[in-house]
């Protein structure tokens, strides 16, 4: 409702009729968060979306933000928005989901593989190296198996031969992985 009021005056103090407007109902956007303590880091984490192509109202982009957070069942906190593109409207929004009671959102484990391990001095059953073709054009490549077994030297030979024999250069030395007493 827009306007609200008498529509014809009968007689002084009294009225018979009113007139009122209504129009649709707008997107109004919701209410700026409330204040809220520092929440501990280890509590929450950051999040952005958005991006060159993109262009929504904070509205959007705190309801996407708050869909985002609800659906990891965390709260939405230091929302605020970046690249302004048209009035009230942002291409990013950045913002931490953070749990509601405070506690430590759990790291996932990080997956294990033999490459995973620490490098050893001996001789041993994988290594690595960077071979580049061009300055835009490297790759990784991993040697070994678990029954192969070779020193430093042997590696960084085979290392050598194989960049050299695609028409690359090694750029570092070969690290070594899994020791071949395991």
């Amino acid at each position: 409702m827009t306007a609200f009021g008498p529509a014809q005056d009968c007689h002084a103090g009294d009225i018979r009729r009113l007139k009122y407007t209504c129009c649709p109902e707008s997107e109004v956007p919701p209410p700026p968060p409330t204040e809220q303590p520092p929440r501990d880091p280890k509590s929450c984490t950051s999040h952005s979306m958005g991006g060159s192509t993109s262009c929504h109202s904070t509205a959007t982009w705190t309801s996407y933000a708050v869909d985002d957070c609800s659906a990891r069942g965390y709260d939405v906190v230091d929302l605020s928005f970046v690249a302004t593109c048209d009035t009230d409207s942002y291409r990013v929004a950045g913002y931490a989901c953070c749990t509601k009671d405070g506690s430590e959102i759990p790291v996932p484990p990080v997956p294990v593989n033999p490459f995973d391990t620490a490098l050893v001095t001996g001789p041993s059953r994988y290594a690595k190296y960077k071979c580049c073709t061009s300055a835009a054009s490297c790759e990784v490549v991993e040697l070994g198996d678990d029954s192969t077994c070779k020193d430093t030297a042997m590696w960084n030979a085979e290392a050598s031969a194989a960049c050299t024999a695609v028409g690359g250069m090694l750029l570092y030395g070969v690290p070594q992985f899994v020791s071949c007493s395991l």
